[in-house]
């Protein structure tokens, strides 16, 4: 049952889509995800972070949409395909406390 609470990840049309569900800021005592991505894994690419928001927006190229829950919101971000280099695209979700 642990399986359905992992991110999971689609793409279209060179775009990257990650999904999952975040805890409202009044219940993550100051945690923070950021979700990131690089062409290469970070070997000459560095990783490019941007912070998961609240709400809906734009952050560092990233498109954020969010649908609020009471505890947990959803969130659909969207890496756009014109950041892959050479036609590679890595992404992954980081959580800091």
């Amino acid at each position: 049952h642990a399986h359905a609470l992992l991110p999971t990840v689609t793409q279209s049309n060179g775009n990257i889509t990650f999904t999952f569900s975040m805890l409202n800021a009044a219940y993550r005592s100051g945690a923070s995800l950021s979700l990131e991505y690089s062409s290469d894994l970070g070997i000459s690419d560095p990783w490019a972070p941007a912070l998961v928001p609240d709400v809906s927006s734009i952050v560092n190229g990233v498109t954020f949409n969010i649908t609020p829950g009471s505890r947990n919101s959803q969130v659909a971000a969207t890496i756009p395909a014109s950041k892959a280099l050479s036609g590679r695209l890595f992404s992954r979700l980081k959580a800091v406390e």
